[in-house]
């Protein structure tokens, strides 16, 4: 099989697979296991299984320690498997984040219970805004007024959603 498959077409083949697939299919062969170590692989798996807007994202917003000669978009591939596996598993915990919707903390608090999160951004959403906050410094980085309320919705007031 590897006479008839260089080794840019099963790096091809191999990304097009999941981040469990991949460590299997590495098992099969070292051609297989060195394919796979092509540069690129574990970027087109990483896009694969989060969509493309993700690989642009967490290149900027989620960076990984490495181990001498890993990939990074494996590292991050083992880190997200890894989260999901613990949610799975019931090992997420709840917090208590105070995060500010209005222009002072003493004119509109806001609290949010919210589980672990794969990236460090959370969207909000209450008292007529929607704004992105870095979970990682518990700043407020944008906020504009939602769309609902300038319709003279009241629904906004309660919308709660995280950006993963």
């Amino acid at each position: 099989m590897n006479a008839i498959l260089d080794g840019g077409c099963l790096a091809e083949v191999l990304g097009h697979l999941t981040d469990w697939g991949l460590c299997c299919a590495r098992r099969v062969c070292t051609a297989w296991r060195d394919a796979a170590s092509t540069a690129g692989v574990w970027r087109a798996v990483f896009e694969g299984m989060h969509g493309a807007h993700s690989v642009h994202w967490a290149a900027a917003h989620e960076p990984v320690a490495l181990a001498p000669g890993d990939d990074e978009w494996r590292a991050r591939c083992a880190l997200r498997r890894r989260a999901a596996t613990n949610r799975r598993r019931g090992l997420a915990r709840a917090r208590l984040l105070p995060f500010e919707m209005g222009p002072t903390a003493a004119s509109s608090p806001f609290f949010v219970v919210s589980l672990a999160v794969d990236g460090p951004w959370l969207a909000l959403g209450g008292h007529g805004h929607v704004s992105l906050h870095d979970l990682r410094t518990g700043k407020r980085c944008w906020q504009q007024p939602h769309a609902a309320s300038a319709a003279g919705s009241d629904d906004s007031a309660h919308l709660v959603s995280m950006v993963t």
